[in-house]
């Protein structure tokens, strides 16, 4: 695991605790945005 791919894990956890119901958008968001940017 890369240090993008820890911090948004990290984003994850913290907005799953806040707000349960906008984790799906935003790991949706998520999964758009990494097949769009090539990672190596």
């Amino acid at each position: 695991m890369n240090g993008y791919e820890r911090f948004c894990f990290n984003l994850i956890g913290r907005d799953l605790k806040e707000k349960r119901g906008d984790f799906i958008s935003l790991r949706r968001d998520l999964m758009g945005a990494r097949m769009n940017t090539p990672f190596e």
